[in-house]
Parts: structure tokens; sequence; C-alpha cells
């Protein structure tokens, strides 16, 4: 998945636990499926494990492109 490129902690300042590596893996996982089912840049942030800035350091960088209903 070219989201989290070939190492899952790529974007990350210090590797990831395992527990951590398995909640990237379970986030990668939902790419795979339906849209619908993608989560969303607010869920991917707020992704917190043994790191609690966990999704903080996976978006830190990354560029968000979307619409917002009124």
């Amino acid at each position: 998945m070219p989201f989290f490129g070939d190492d899952k902690g790529s974007r990350l300042h210090r590797p990831p636990s395992a527990a951590d590596t398995a909640l990237l893996e379970d986030i990668e996982a939902r790419f795979a499926g339906p849209a619908a089912e993608f989560p969303s840049p607010q869920e991917l942030v707020a992704l917190a494990g043994d790191n609690p800035k966990l999704g903080e350091g996976l978006t830190r960088g990354t560029q968000w492109y979307g619409a917002k209903k009124l």
C-alpha cells in the first residue's frame, strides 16, 4: 500500500511498537476494501496506541484534498 510506503513506520520519527504496527496494518487493510470503509483524515490523525501521537506522525507532511458538504 503506497500510503504507508514499504515500511509502515516510514513517516514516523521512531519505529512503531508491535501493537502500533498492528493498528497501522488494520488501517491499511481498510484501504483495500470499499471506499465507504476508508478511514477519514480525522480518524487517521486521532490514531493512538503505544505512541499517543501515532496518527499525527503518520499524517505529518501529507496533503489532503476534499470538499465539505454544507
